[in-house]
């Protein structure tokens, strides 16, 4: 598992239990306090402005001790991670104000460092234990609590005992790396109406989508990692699964329409002998050229092949195919406004209606 991955991992548990449970610490309100202090520090804040700083570091103080005493009351899993976090505010707010000579001794902050200290053991050693415990059980929940834990351990004490080793074997050994290749459009290269843009667009779709619309959790898999194939997958470790897609097949028959469009044009000649306008008429024809598709179809093929055996674990062909008279709601689009051409939007379009039924595919093979 990337160090990148593990270190997110145990970000987001701590960002998670700290937005999650109200009983967690109010950093906006501390941070007030410390501001404060740091002003201080660089005197800038005038003498009589710190006579309400006492009060405030007992106000933060006592908030901090509530939040401890009700998560200790309570039977919340993240409770023991969240009493450190407690701690450690109350700690940081102890270490600014020491560090304001000026005021210090009027604050009188309390130094939690054995506090902290024990509550960091306490709560590493029980995540641990537990995690150890739910890691014997083979089942996909047991596992990824087994993993949750062993991050809770590492984020509460870093470095306590191999905890953070534990979380790595354990996701090694029950990964399920699936590596999508690049789409290969290679149809999109070779016409001339076609200079490479879909193929941005198809891998977006096809890959991109595909990848941000599979619930890995959902999956009998306890971690399914989704990647595109030059990424590398997990750590370096070669794919389990990979995931080719073809778009070999497109044919299309295009025609031009013109639209005509007559109106009368009015023009002052002259006036007459009472002074009135005199007006000429003519006749203006509006010529408009359109793209126009009769028919269109887009043909993809999915394979995916276990790399171990080479053996391809599914096939597919997917087609769709349109007509105008489906009334598909495109409308033709003027040569002359520089849009893209009627053409390209069909395929895009049925391209779409192709990753409805590839999407429904997907989530059937990876989320079972």
């Amino acid at each position: 598992m990337p160090i990148f991955t593990r270190l997110l991992f145990i970000l987001l548990i701590m960002t998670g239990c700290s937005s999650s449970q109200r009983t967690t610490i109010s950093p906006e309100k501390d941070e007030g306090f410390l501001t404060e202090l740091a002003k201080l520090a660089g005197g800038t804040v005038p003498k009589g402005s710190t006579q309400k700083l006492p009060e405030q570091y007992k106000v933060l103080q006592q908030q901090h001790l509530n939040n401890i005493i009700r998560l200790q009351n309570s039977n919340q899993h993240t409770r023991f991670l969240s009493i450190v976090q407690e701690y450690t505010a109350l700690q940081k707010l102890y270490t600014a104000a020491a560090q304001a000579s000026c005021c210090s001794a009027a604050i009188a902050a309390v130094n939690y460092d054995a506090m902290l200290s024990a509550a960091r053991e306490t709560g590493a050693a029980w995540y641990y234990k537990l995690a150890e415990e739910l890691s014997a059980d083979t089942s996909v929940t047991s596992i990824r609590n087994a993993y949750a834990d062993f991050g809770f351990a590492e984020a509460c004490l870093p470095g306590y005992r191999d905890a953070l080793r534990q979380q790595t074997q354990l996701y090694d050994d029950n990964v399920f790396v699936v590596a999508f290749h690049p789409v290969e459009d290679s149809l999109f290269f070779t016409e001339k109406n076609f200079p490479g843009r879909l193929y941005g667009f198809t891998n977006t779709l096809f890959i991109n989508d595909m990848i941000r619309e599979i619930d890995t959790n959902k999956s009998k898999i306890p971690f399914l990692h989704l990647t595109r194939y030059q990424d590398g997958g997990a750590a370096s470790r070669v794919p389990d699964w990979i995931v080719n897609i073809q778009l070999p097949a497109f044919r299309a028959t295009a025609g031009v329409e013109t639209r005509t469009e007559r109106r009368t044009e009015r023009m002052e000649i002259g006036q007459d002998s009472s002074g009135r306008p005199v007006y000429s008429y003519r006749t203006v024809e509006d010529i408009t050229t359109f793209d126009r598709v009769n028919d269109a179809q887009v043909v993809l093929e999915l394979t995916i092949t276990n790399p171990a055996t080479n053996f391809p674990v599914m096939s597919r062909i997917i087609e769709k195919t349109y007509r105008p008279d489906q009334q598909r709601g495109f409308n033709p689009i003027s040569e002359s406004n520089k849009i893209l051409p009627v053409r390209e939007a069909v395929v895009r379009e049925l391209c779409r209606d192709i990753y409805k039924e590839y999407s429904h595919l997907m989530r059937y093979v990876l989320e079972q």
